[in-house]
């Protein structure tokens, strides 16, 4: 219904709109307002309309809608068709997590020994004005695709370092970083394990290593 009425200050006439009474729980809709009931978006599926949101022209439609995690939330329809709203806000943490973990940029991750050691892995074999690249990349030692800039899959390959005195090692001395030619080792692993050991130095050095696992004294050899 359409009232009418006189501006005080320009004499203007001026109308404007007087809603019929409605039931209380009626939901006014927007002149904008589309239905978007039974709609997915992201992990969001709308299940029901909400209160509006806002006055007059300024009104926006809410909706309820079910998480793929399990949770209900109330967002607006403009949030739905922009793509501003796909989940309850799950989505978003799981995306951090994600990038957190991929790249180590998280405190708990960077301050892990292993992620120290995956990136001195990775600047011994890929950066020339390292102090060891002579001697790694220089010799063409690599990093595998696969670890080379992903942390996680490193870590999952190589699990947890054992000791604090264990360090990274290579089977073979002569070939790059990849699953199946790395292990963790200890110092003495580590020193049996030279590239420029003669037959005899290599076969002594493996005898100690044998009689070290068994819990033994490696000089008697």
């Amino acid at each position: 219904m359409w009232c009418i009425g006189l501006c005080r200050f320009h004499h203007q006439r001026w109308r404007y709109r007087v809603p019929l009474e409605a039931p209380k729980n009626f939901k006014y809709a927007p002149a904008s307002f589309i239905n978007l009931m039974g709609q997915q978006f992201g992990r969001a599926f709308v299940i029901d309309r909400a209160d509006n949101k806002g006055v007059g022209k300024f009104q926006q439609a809410m909706w309820i809608c079910q998480c793929d995690c399990g949770n209900t939330f109330i967002t607006s329809g403009h949030n739905l068709r922009c793509g501003d709203t796909k989940s309850c806000g799950c989505l978003k943490i799981d995306i951090a997590k994600k990038i957190i973990l991929k790249h180590g940029a998280a405190s708990n991750n960077s301050r892990k020994p292993e992620y120290n050691i995956w990136q001195a892995m990775k600047q011994r074999c890929a950066n020339p004005n390292g102090r060891s690249y002579k001697d790694y990349g220089g010799r063409g030692i690599t990093v595998c695709d696969k670890w080379l800039n992903d942390f996680t899959a490193f870590f999952n390959d190589v699990g947890p370092r054992p000791s604090k005195t264990h360090s990274l090692d290579r089977i073979d001395v002569n070939k790059g970083y990849y699953p199946d030619n790395v292990k963790w080792s200890t110092p003495l692993e580590q020193s049996l394990n030279k590239r420029h050991l003669s037959d005899l130095e290599t076969e002594i050095n493996r005898l100690k290593s044998i009689v070290y696992s068994l819990g033994g004294n490696p000089n008697v050899v």
